[in-house]
C-alpha cells in the first residue's frame, strides 16, 4: 500500500462535473488511483469518463470505474470508486492490503452552509484519515492478518471535543480486537492524559453514530438508566454517600415479555451488573438472557443438564462464576450469617464503592437485591443501604419506580418494595463485589 498520498486536483475536477455533491478525494500511490466519493447518480453509467481527465502515468491500460451503494448523501447514491492497474511489484517488494472504513466526525460554524461544510470539513477530515491509514501501513503497525482498518470516535470524561482514531481490525472476535489493540491504546491514554487503568478507548466506547432513518428501540422495550438519579435522600444524617461510579441499565421481572416473577431476580440483578460493564466499555457483549446463564453454568459444570429451562434460582457464587467466565470479571464474595449483619459491612462496601464503583448483589434467603451504595455514619454507625430491586414487574416508568420504591435507601428493618421484610435475621447471604478490571 502507497505510504504517499496525494490528492488529484485533476481526477477531482472532472468528477466535480458531475451532478450532486463535491466531495471526493484523490489517493494516489503504489497501486495507483482510488478515489472516494459520492455522486448523486443512479447508475454507473451516468459516472463521467476519467480517461481524459486523468494525470499523465507511467501506464498505459485505461482506468477503471466501478461503483458502490453510498449513504453520504440523502439520496440514494454511488460512491465510485478508480482504479488504476497496479504496478509491476520490484523483487522482494511486499503488497499489503486492508479494507478502510472511514468516518468523519467534523465540529462546523452553525451558520456555515450544509454545502460548504461538506466539502471542506468532511474532505478535509477524510482526507487527514487516509495520511493516518497511510502512515499505519508504512509504519507497519497493523495488526498481524488485519483485514480492516476503522475510523472510530470518542468523547472521554471531561474532553470538550470527541477525538476521533484509526483502529486496524483483524477478522476476528470481538474480544481479541480488543485485547490486540490494548498495547496502542496504552500508549494514546498517555498521549492525551487519560488515566491507565480505565477502557475509554475501547472499541466498545465508541460514540454509535446512527444511519439516517435508522429505528430506535420502542419506548415499551428501552431499558431505564441510572434509576436511582432523583430518589429521596436517606434518613442517615451526617452520613457520606458512596455510591457506584459510571452508569447502568435497570434489569427487573417480566421483561423482554419473559415471566420469571418469583424465581428469577438473581438472573435479573447479574444482567444489571453485566450492563455496568457493558455501559462502562468493557465489554461490548449484552447481558445474557435467562437461557444463556443456565447454559454457561451448565457447561462450567456447576449444574447438570436438566437445569437448562428450569426455574431455579441462582446465588452469589453463580453470578460469580458467570461474571468471571463471560467477562474475565474476578469477584469478592462477602458472606453474612443473618441479614442483621449487613451494617457491619458498611466500611468494606463504601470502600469497594470508592475503588471499584460497580453495582454488588446481595443474595440469601429467596430474595436477591443490587445493590448501588451506601450512606454511611461512621461515627455513629448509622448506615442506609440504595436498594435496586429486581422484583419489579411493571413497565419502563421512572415515576412508578421512584413512587414505589423500586430504588431507594434502606435501612436494616425496613420492608422490602414489594412488601415483607428486606432482610431477614434468619438467613444466610452473601454479597457479590466485582472488581473492576485494571487496565485499558
Amino acid at each position: 500500500m502507497a505510504s504517499s498520498l496525494t490528492v488529484l486536483p485533476e481526477v477531482e475536477n472532472v468528477l466535480r462535473s458531475a451532478k450532486g455533491p463535491g466531495l471526493l478525494v484523490g489517493l494516489e500511490g503504489d497501486h495507483g488511483i482510488i478515489v472516494i466519493g459520492a455522486i448523486a447518480t443512479k447508475h454507473a453509467a451516468d459516472m463521467p469518463s476519467l480517461r481524459e481527465g486523468a494525470p499523465q502515468a507511467s501506464w498505459d491500460s485505461p482506468l477503471h470505474v466501478m461503483a458502490y451503494p453510498c449513504l453520504t448523501s440523502e439520496r440514494p447514491a454511488l460512491a465510485p470508486v478508480v482504479i488504476t492497474p497496479q504496478h509491476k511489484v520490484k523483487p522482494g517488494a511486499e503488497i499489503h492490503t486492508a479494507r478502510l472504513h472511514l468516518d468523519a466526525l467534523c465540529y462546523v460554524r452553525r451558520d456555515t452552509p450544509g454545502a460548504l461544510a461538506a466539502y471542506n470539513a468532511v474532505r478535509q477530515s477524510i482526507l487527514e484519515q487516509i495520511a493516518g491509514v497511510s502512515l499505519l501501513l508504512s509504519r507497519g503497525e497493523q495488526a498481524a492478518g488485519a483485514a480492516t482498518i476503522q475510523a472510530y470516535h470518542f468523547l472521554p470524561p471531561g474532553f470538550q471535543h470527541h477525538v476521533s482514531l484509526l483502529y486496524p481490525l483483524a477478522a476476528s472476535a470481538r474480544k481479541a480486537e480488543e485485547a490486540a489493540l490494548a498495547e496502542r491504546r496504552a500508549a494514546i491514554h498517555a498521549m492525551l492524559g487519560l488515566p491507565s487503568d480505565r477502557p475509554l478507548l475501547r472499541i466498545a466506547r465508541a460514540v454509535p453514530i446512527e444511519a439516517p432513518g435508522a429505528m430506535l428501540p420502542a419506548p415499551s422495550t428501552r431499558r431505564l438508566a441510572d434509576v436511582h438519579v432523583g430518589i429521596a435522600p436517606s434518613r442517615v444524617k451526617g452520613g457520606t454517600q458512596h455510591l457506584v461510579q459510571g452508569s447502568y441499565l435497570y434489569y427487573h421481572y417480566m421483561q423482554d415479555r419473559f415471566n420469571d416473577s418469583g424465581w428469577g431476580c438473581a438472573y435479573r440483578s447479574l444482567q444489571t451488573l453485566w450492563s455496568w460493564f457493558l455501559e462502562a466499555g468493557y465489554t461490548s457483549t449484552p447481558p445474557p438472557d435467562h437461557a444463556a446463564i443456565q447454559t454457561m453454568l451448565v457447561m462450567l459444570g456447576d449444574k447438570e443438564p436438566s437445569f437448562r429451562g428450569s426455574k431455579q434460582w441462582i446465588g452469589a457464587v453463580e453470578l460469580g462464576f458467570v461474571l468471571d467466565e463471560g467477562l474475565g470479571v474476578q469477584c469478592k464474595v462477602l458472606p453474612l450469617a443473618s441479614g442483621a449483619d449487613l451494617p457491619d459491612k458498611a466500611a468494606e462496601l463504601a470502600h469497594h464503592f470508592d475503588m471499584q464503583g460497580t453495582p454488588v448483589m446481595v443474595g440469601g434467603g429467596v430474595l436477591a437485591y443490587t445493590l448501588l451504595g451506601v450512606d454511611w455514619n461512621e461515627s455513629t454507625g448509622e448506615v442506609a443501604f440504595l436498594i435496586l430491586d429486581p422484583h419489579y414487574t411493571g413497565g419502563e416508568d421512572l415515576k412508578k419506580i421512584h413512587a414505589g420504591q423500586w430504588v431507594a435507601w434502606k435501612q436494616y428493618g425496613d420492608k422490602a418494595a414489594a412488601g415483607g421484610k428486606l432482610l431477614h435475621a434468619d438467613a444466610f447471604y452473601n454479597i457479590l463485589c466485582p472488581q473492576r478490571p485494571l487496565g485499558v
